[in-house]
C-alpha cells in the first residue's frame, strides 16, 4: 500500500556502518575525536589497520553530514498532528536534497510540514505502518489532506 504522510523531521543517521563490505568500505572516522579520512587517502591501509589505529567506519549518510530516516505523522480528525512512524528506503540524493547546508543532520526548513509518499506492507489499527519505506516527495499535496480515518 501506499499513502501520503507529513513529513515532521529528520532524525540523526546512524554513525557505525555495520555492513559486510567493511574491509573496502571508505568512510572512516577517529570514534574520540571526530577526524575523518576516506580510506582512498589512507594509502589503502586494511580495516584492520584503521581499526588498530581509533577509526571506525561510518556509515555514507553519518560522513556526509545527511539526514538519517524521516519522521512522519498525520493529522487527528481534531486538528493535532500524530507521529506514526519513521521511514527509511531514502536514496542518496534525496538525503541530500532534504539536508540543510547550515545545519548538518537537519531537514531542510523548506521541506518541514511537507507531504510525503510512504509505502507500506499495512497499516496498522494505530495508525502506524508496517514496514515503510520513502517513496517520494508530492509537493502537488497539502498537508491538511493527511488526516488520520475515524473507525466507526
Amino acid at each position: 500500500m501506499t499513502d501520503d504522510v507529513v513529513l515532521i523531521r529528520a532524525k540523526r543517521p546512524t554513525r557505525k556502518y555495520h555492513g559486510k563490505e567493511e574491509e573496502s568500505w571508505e568512510y572512516w572516522e577517529d570514534e574520540e575525536d571526530g577526524v575523518k579520512i576516506r580510506k582512498s587517502f589512507a594509502n589503502d591501509k586494511s580495516a584492520d589497520y584503521l581499526r588498530e589505529n581509533g577509526m571506525i567506519p561510518v556509515t555514507k549518510a553519518w560522513w556526509k553530514r545527511w539526514v538519517g530516516s524521516l519522521v512522519y505523522g498525520k493529522f487527528t480528525p481534531d486538528g493535532k498532528l500524530k507521529e506514526l512512524g519513521q521511514t527509511s528506503g531514502v536514496s542518496d540524493k534525496m538525503r541530500e536534497k532534504l539536508t540543510s547546508e547550515f545545519n548538518p543532520f537537519k531537514l531542510k526548513t523548506e521541506y518541514k510540514h511537507s507531504v510525503i509518499e510512504i509505502k507500506a506492507m499495512e497499516q496498522m489499527k494505530s495508525g502506524a505502518y508496517r514496514h515503510p519505506t520513502f517513496e517520494r516527495l508530492r509537493p502537488d499535496k497539502d498537508i491538511e489532506e493527511c488526516v488520520m480515518e475515524v473507525d466507526k
